[in-house]
Parts: structure tokens; C-alpha cells; sequence
């Protein structure tokens, strides 16, 4: 393997990390909405 092959390598895994970071902040962020939605529907 030649140091192209693992810097290309280190690019997509580093690109799949972001990914999976922000699929993660969004769902955290989506749920905490989603509970303080149900919070103010209960008190109603």
C-alpha cells in the first residue's frame, strides 16, 4: 500500500466520522425537540 493509498484512506474515514457526528447531533438535537414538545403538551 503506498502512502496515496492510506492518506485517501484516512480522508474517507475521517469524511464518515463527520458524518456519523452530525447524524448523531441532529438525532440528540431532534429528540431533545421532540421532549420538550411532549413537557409542553402534557402541562397544557
Amino acid at each position: 500500500m503506498t502512502e496515496d493509498e492510506k492518506q485517501e484512506i484516512k480522508k474517507i474515514l475521517k469524511r464518515a466520522g463527520w458524518c456519523l457526528f452530525l447524524i448523531g447531533a441532529g438525532l440528540a438535537l431532534f429528540y431533545r425537540v421532540i421532549e420538550y414538545f411532549i413537557y409542553i403538551a402534557i402541562d397544557i
